[in-house]
């Protein structure tokens, strides 16, 4: 913002270690400001999450035969950073599938579209993306559980066994089941 120049040493060392750096001036970080995304409330459309350049995502689904927004979802609810837990989720949906999809998304570091949701938006979009991959059962998954989870949710199995069966009663259990996989994650969505 002051034209200084003391940070060119740290962006000549970072850019000579192949890291793509750069010092930005009062109007760059303007239209950067611009053009971030913008905060979204609700959950957006799938469309909503698409790009017109192929994307990772794109040619994993197209390898392996999975919807690629779902994929997109998992990355933007989850976290690019987060590989662990898209590796177990992708692996939980899909099976083998999954694996495959997580080597062609590790290529490139698991870019997705840039889509900037809210914890509970998150919460509620993975809470659906489990009801229908992961509900072999096909267990009626109740509309505000993803509310219920994000108030609730912790990694112990046991506590999360005795909050399911203590809110939903006599379906608990089996929403218990598939979800079980799932605490850790939905925890570190919460975080």
């Amino acid at each position: 913002v002051s034209k200084d120049t003391g940070f060119d040493a740290v962006v000549r060392f970072w850019s000579g270690r192949g890291m793509s750096v750069k010092r930005m001036d009062c109007e760059m970080i303007s239209q950067a400001m611009e053009t971030r995304p913008q905060e979204i409330s609700e959950p957006v459309s799938d469309s909503e999450t698409t790009t017109d350049s192929p994307s990772v995502a794109e040619v994993a689904s197209e390898k392996n035969d999975v919807d690629k927004k779902e994929i997109n979802s998992i990355i933007n609810c989850i976290g690019s950073e987060s590989t662990l837990y898209i590796h177990q989720t992708l692996v939980h949906f899909y099976g083998s599938k999954g694996d495959d999809i997580y080597k062609e998304l590790k290529k490139t570091q698991f870019k997705a579209p840039s889509v900037k949701w809210k914890k509970e938006t998150k919460m509620k979009k993975f809470v659906e993306l489990i009801a229908k991959n992961a509900n072999p059962s096909n267990v009626s998954v109740p509309d505000a559980i993803h509310q219920f989870l994000f108030e609730n949710v912790v990694s112990d199995r046991r506590s999360m066994s005795s909050k399911m069966n203590k809110k939903y009663g006599s379906t608990g259990p089996q929403l218990h089941k598939m979800f079980k996989p799932f605490y850790t994650t939905l925890v570190k969505i919460k975080e």
